[in-house]
């Protein structure tokens, strides 16, 4: 009797000393990341793997008036926080690496950046967007979900 007197205080006590902590360890294990103002996208839990299916690579290209405007390294990365969405190189490659599963959307990768796009809207210019994805035109623009070996092409015109 007195073993299971034992047994069930010291569930007790991990129960509670888990709901105690659960703020620190809740944003660990969340399908979808806090949402505090315009920050959707997370910065990488370096704790935690990053499970392979969730770890993708869209392509994105832009052309504004005929010329390619490559899309810049370091997106997304600053001391102390990598976001989930980046680049690495000015190669034209959007890591995507969260320690969730959830889907991504152009417009937050471009909410990282700090640049507006949008159909009427690319970087600093205004005109007509017309985007491609896999060589097909599209007109999701920012609801776009972000998929691996994704092409995703914007041309302002």
């Amino acid at each position: 009797m007195k073993n299971k007197h034992s047994l069930a205080l010291a569930g007790g006590a991990v129960l509670v000393l888990a709901l105690l902590s659960y703020p620190r360890w809740s944003g660990w294990l969340r399908s979808e990341p806090p949402a505090s103002g315009t920050d959707t996208v997370p910065c990488i839990n370096g704790s935690l793997p990053i499970p392979e299916q969730y770890h993708i690579h869209p392509e994105l290209r832009m052309v504004i008036g005929g010329q390619e405007v490559p899309l810049p390294a370091d997106i997304g990365l600053k001391p102390g926080c990598e976001r989930v969405l980046h680049t690495h190189d000015a190669d034209g490659v959007i890591h995507i690496e969260p320690n969730f599963q959830r889907e991504f959307r152009l417009k937050e990768f471009f909410a990282v950046w700090g640049e507006p796009f949008g159909p009427d809207r690319l970087l600093d210019r205004q005109g007509e967007v017309r985007m491609t994805v896999n060589g097909e035109p599209n007109s999701e623009y920012g609801e776009l979900v972000l998929k691996d070996k994704q092409k995703i092409v914007l041309e302002l015109r």
